[in-house]
């Protein structure tokens, strides 16, 4: 009986710690900004990508907030590609990454990016697209304001 008695609260001891482990995260607990810089012509965003998650590269945008800051594309480092199961492969981050945004001369203001991401382990789900927006004065920035 006691030995019972043991299992039974060890079992209720566990439990919570083992929900709250299995619990999804919110999209921006999941994909988080680390650390904003500015080195002379670019803008560096530096993103953590937690555990189980990830971030699409095809699924990042960035859009300048019409002060004529951003110059061309963002640059974005080689993901991993990875198996959709669909037999299309995809370009994936599953943890920290940088991407580097080029400015203009006349850079000011916000721009704002936009990710996607997933939860890939079991309950798998899809998170709507974030946007977040860095501002181009605040250097150094590690908690950029949500966009709204």
């Amino acid at each position: 009986m006691y030995r019972f008695l043991g299992i039974a609260l060890l079992s209720a001891l566990l439990s919570p710690a083992m929900s709250r482990a299995g619990e999804l995260l919110e999209a921006t607990e999941a994909f988080r900004v680390a650390n904003t810089t500015r080195v002379g012509d670019k803008l560096y965003v530096t993103w953590d990508v937690e555990p189980g998650y990830a971030v699409y590269r095809e699924r990042i945008h960035i859009r300048d907030g019409g002060a004529g800051s951003v110059r061309g594309p963002a640059e974005l480092p080689a993901g991993q590609l990875v198996d959709d199961g669909l037999g299309n492969q995809s370009e994936e981050y599953l943890d920290t990454f940088t991407m580097a945004i080029p400015l203009t001369d006349r850079a000011a203001g916000d721009i704002s990016v936009t990710v996607q991401g997933c939860h890939q382990e079991e309950p798998q789900v899809c998170f709507q697209p974030m946007t977040i927006k860095v501002s181009v004065e605040d250097v150094g920035l590690t908690s950029p304001r949500a966009a709204g």
